[in-house]
């Protein structure tokens, strides 16, 4: 019988904590422990847990260090064999670990695909171009990835939503966790790293939980995220031919262009997208051609 240890990091997420931690006592298979580390909440947050009357949450509080140290807390003191990671704005669905069971076998990570739910409360422009985008070519995240892992990570991105995942313990522990020096992209370079190992990745294309995309997870997007994650994706060039490698720096540029799209710096913008546009794989093209449409309608209605 597979048991889980489901991890949950919370850093002021009152809002959505008790939702997030109901999605995963109310599972349909119930052999799991909830370890819930809260990396410094100043929020409600300590409340909200503590209202729980359930054996199988185990609850830490440790001083704000970033979401490696806490995940990497939670593996330390989990008692089973198989880690599910899901963070504190999203939920699952109630058959998540039910389905999930039926994939253990010969893999080492699993993955699967997350509704995305839009929450934002202001509108204007660059969000509703982004809920276009999102209505377009993304309702859900989460893809399947084609061998060579490593490679595909490295030329379309990051596919793999932590909520989603499920690894086994002793690959986790050899691929040495996450990576306690990143705050940003942590999720990512253990993806890479776990790559490196083994090619054991199995998705599911079910959507098994939500995804919530918010105020509050886009103003944590640091300034220089591009430029954090790139220099993660250099330690794994080595992977990339010539030609990959140009995909790969066509998927930061896009990011570049959309930064000076929100900051209104159009003409900037629009010379960044052009060269995606030309030089980036499909998803990128057409996210490219998206965004140089809405520049054109702004500069109109101006």
């Amino acid at each position: 019988m597979s048991f889980f240890s489901v991890i949950l990091v919370t850093y002021n997420s009152s809002k959505y904590l008790k939702e997030s931690i109901n999605s995963v006592l109310n599972q349909t298979y119930k052999n799991f422990e909830l370890i819930i580390i809260d990396d410094g909440s100043t929020d409600k947050t300590k409340k909200i847990i503590k209202k729980f009357k359930d054996n199988r949450i185990k609850y830490k509080h440790q001083t704000n260090q970033g979401p490696s140290k806490a995940r990497n807390f939670g593996i330390k003191i989990s008692k089973y064999k198989w880690i599910c990671f899901i963070d504190a704005d999203d939920y699952w669905d109630k058959n998540k670990l039910k389905v999930v069971c039926k994939f253990l076998s010969g893999s080492n990570l699993i993955y699967h695909k997350l509704h995305k739910k839009i929450e934002f409360k202001k509108k204007n422009l660059h969000i509703t171009q982004s809920k276009l985008q999102y209505s377009l070519f993304q309702k859900y995240i989460g893809s399947k990835i084609k061998k060579p892992i490593t490679k595909n990570l490295l030329i379309y991105g990051n596919k793999i939503p932590t909520s989603s995942v499920t690894i086994r313990k002793k690959i986790l522990k050899k691929s040495d966790s996450f990576d306690e020096k990143l705050r940003i992209g942590e999720d990512y370079d253990l993806w890479l790293r776990l790559s490196l190992a083994t090619e054991k990745f199995i998705f599911i294309s079910e959507n098994l939980g939500t995804y919530r995309i918010h105020n509050e997870s886009v103003t944590k997007k640091k300034k220089h995220i591009t430029r954090l994650i790139m220099d993660i994706e250099k330690k794994y060039h080595h992977a990339l031919n010539k030609s990959e490698k140009v995909l790969n720096l066509s998927r930061h540029e896009y990011s570049i262009g959309r930064n000076y799209f929100h900051l209104g710096q159009y003409s900037k913008s629009i010379k960044i997208l052009k060269k995606t546009f030309y030089n980036g794989s499909f998803s990128i093209k057409m996210k490219s051609l998206i965004s140089i449409f809405v520049i054109i309608v702004i500069k109109l209605i101006k």
